[in-house]
């Protein structure tokens, strides 16, 4: 009976195996490494995803806060309108609002959410801005107004000193305006007021005369003239009813009659210049 083993060759025990053992160790090394590089790859799959969809959300929530400032802050809804038409509707106004973030982030969501964070946060510092200068102007106006240095005013609300001075120094001039200068201005004033009222009240006389010129000559037209007729000789200067002075008729009686006592006069102070030579002369 054989015994377990004893077929088995003796040469095989004196075989390297060494070659064969690391050949199969390196394919399991590069399996598990092949195994491990796609984990990973799946890994960062996941990690890139969730992070897109994170910053999509930022952003979508930055463009939500822009919208929603622009309803109580003009300088917001002057910011949308200045790069979207009015007539594009609500979600045309999103989509554009946003792609011009994604655009000036460099297609960076999160940094075009930063962007649109700070869009907001710079509008409303120009509009909180623009709104103390007003009332800082409004303050000075009422200072100047009421005859009050608006030094103090301008130094209060934190204007440079150099620029408060200015003011200061553009008060006390005023002030300073002699009393000649302040009547010559208030008799400018008044009388370019005379002037007005004048011009008012010429243009509303002529008007007045124009209607009744208008009124007689509509009557004239159905009626004869209402003034008595001229003696014989004689015209009326004007066809307006309203005026009554006559004069010779060139070429009448009257005219001819005038005409000769002018040479009748001219004759004898001509006669009376020589009568006055000759008498000269004879002397």
């Amino acid at each position: 009976m054989a015994r377990f083993g004893s077929n088995i060759n003796p040469s095989l025990g004196r075989i390297d195996y060494t070659p064969y053992l690391q050949g199969s160790l390196a394919g399991s090394q590069a399996i598990a490494k092949g195994i491990s590089g796609l984990a990973q790859g799946i890994g960062q799959g996941v990690e890139s995803y969730f992070k897109n969809k994170e910053d999509e959300k930022l952003l979508d929530s930055s463009v939500n806060d822009i919208f929603a400032s622009a309803q109580q802050k003009k300088s917001v809804s002057d910011y949308i309108n200045s790069r979207v038409p009015e007539s594009a509707t609500e979600t045309e106004k999103r989509d554009a609002i946003k792609q011009a973030l994604v655009n000036m982030a460099g297609g960076d969501k999160r940094a075009a959410a930063a962007f649109g964070y700070k869009t907001i946060e710079q509008l409303n510092a120009q509009e909180a801005d623009q709104k103390r200068q007003a009332s800082i102007a409004k303050s000075l106006q009422g200072a100047f107004d009421s005859g009050v240095d608006p030094l103090p005013i301008a130094i209060n609300a934190g204007l440079p000193i150099d620029q408060a001075l200015s003011i200061s120094n553009n008060f006390v001039n005023r002030q300073n305006m002699t009393a000649a200068q302040r009547k010559a201005e208030a008799d400018a004033a008044r009388q370019a007021e005379n002037d007005r009222r004048k011009a008012e009240l010429d243009a509303a006389n002529k008007a007045k005369i124009d209607a009744e010129t208008a009124l007689l000559n509509r009557r004239l037209g159905t009626q004869e003239d209402p003034r008595p007729t001229p003696q014989f000789g004689f015209e009326y200067v004007s066809s307006d009813p309203r005026n009554t002075t006559v004069r010779a008729t060139p070429g009448g009686p009257a005219d001819i009659a005038a005409q000769e006592r002018a040479a009748k006069a001219q004759e004898k102070e001509a006669e009376r210049a020589a009568a006055e030579k000759k008498a000269k002369t004879a002397e």
